[in-house]
């Protein structure tokens, strides 16, 4: 199973997600914060981190260019309650295999397993209700 670092300040996002991945048998720790996330992620391998783009001491694109410096086989999956164009393009341009969520993790974890060997961006769109996701691998946000 993965190794997931989960970094948000909302703690009942940070809850849903280790209670629903640790279900899944994964391992998971959870950062409030960049500062907590940049320490983890200098002290341990993490198979993919889920952050929130909007924190108040960093932003989801710097984490994962941060993340990518130390482990660039990290899988990077951004989540957030307020998607905008250029904050997924500065995600895509940070590295080869990002994944953006507009705003639930899980049903994007699920979607990128498949996507795993792919060396170009995959973008998931997703809705909290996980009724439908949808992904492509072009490097173009779904429409």
């Amino acid at each position: 199973m993965a190794h997931i670092l989960v970094v948000d300040d909302e703690q009942s996002i940070c809850e849903l997600l280790e209670i629903t991945f640790r279900k899944e048998g994964h391992r998971v720790e959870v950062a409030r914060n960049g500062e907590t996330a940049k320490r983890l992620l200098k002290s341990q391998i993490f198979d993919i981190v889920i952050s929130d783009i909007r924190m108040p001491d960093t932003t989801g694109v710097e984490l994962l260019q941060f993340c990518k410096e130390l482990s660039p086989s990290s899988y990077f999956l951004l989540i957030t309650g307020v998607p905008t164009i250029e904050t997924a393009i500065a995600a895509i341009n940070s590295s080869k295999t990002t994944i953006w969520s507009t705003s639930c993790a899980v049903p994007c974890v699920k979607w990128m397993r498949r996507f795993a060997s792919s060396t170009k961006p995959v973008i998931c769109a997703a809705s909290c209700a996980g009724s439908r996701a949808r992904t492509t691998s072009s490097g173009t946000a779904p429409r």
